[in-house]
């Protein structure tokens, strides 16, 4: 995500993404940023967030693969863990958007501060 201004990422998988700088999120300005409840891990080869200005974070409850993102281990970040990933793929019948899956032993399992009601693509709750 090129961010030149505020973003916000809710219930999100950053993952398996490339960039010389910051493969999830590069703010080019200085920026805001919100992320809750949000993975964001191996985006290589320029880590997972980088800025070129100051980025503010607001975040909580967030797993990072890296520690370049500025999560806090106070709000309920991990960082520099392996979020066990499956590949991009459609993982529940009848869904048409591509999840990766959360495999056994992921620590993001059941880690969500709130659940989502309903599904962003089809409407109906897929938990």
């Amino acid at each position: 995500v090129y961010n030149q201004g505020i973003i916000g990422a809710i219930f999100a998988t950053l993952s398996g993404n490339s960039a010389n700088n910051g493969g999830a999120i590069f703010s080019a300005v200085a920026s805001q940023a919100t992320i809750t409840n949000t993975i964001i891990a191996d985006n290589t080869p320029g880590g997972d967030c980088a800025a070129a200005g100051s980025m503010s974070i607001d975040s909580s409850n967030n797993l990072e693969s890296g520690d370049t993102c500025g999560f806090n281990a106070s709000k309920r970040a991990l960082k520099s863990s392996n979020p066990l990933l499956g590949p991009l793929q459609l993982n529940l019948p009848g869904r048409v958007l591509p999840t990766m899956a959360l495999l056994p032993g992921s620590p993001a399992i059941a880690a969500a501060t709130r659940w989502p009601t309903a599904c962003c693509r089809t409407g109906a709750s897929p938990w």
